[in-house]
């Protein structure tokens, strides 16, 4: 991962910043871990989340170049990550797990996340 995007992405998950949410990149409030990165992206590059609503749908949906709840290429290639969705060991003794997974599922807090992204990628 390019260095100094890791540095900025790990500052803005434990700035307080950003708040927290969960199975999407960004619901209009909150931010899944990698929904941060991707706001990153677009502060840099003067881009913004697309918002698209569905009458089928529960929740509203915000999108960037296409993707909702993992980063898109653009992202990705600016970052310098090889998967939309990095896995990280949370214990020697366990198998790795997604970003995701450590966001939706097991609730890992912003600044958790950002300490084990700032070890690992």
């Amino acid at each position: 991962m390019n260095t100094k995007i890791k540095q900025k992405w790990v500052e803005a998950l434990r700035s307080g910043e950003y708040s927290q949410g969960r199975l999407q990149l960004y619901d209009g409030t909150n931010y899944c871990c990698l929904g941060v990165l991707c706001n990153l992206y677009m502060d840099e590059k003067n881009e913004t989340w697309d918002y698209r609503t569905d009458e089928d749908e529960v929740i509203d949906s915000y999108y960037f170049d296409g993707e909702g709840e993992l980063p898109p290429e653009c992202v990705l290639d600016w970052a310098e990550i090889k998967m939309q969705d990095p896995l990280i060991k949370i214990n020697v003794d366990l198998e790795a797990i997604s970003l995701t997974e450590l966001n939706d599922k097991l609730k890992y807090t912003f600044p958790q996340i950002a300490d084990l992204i700032e070890a690992q990628l």
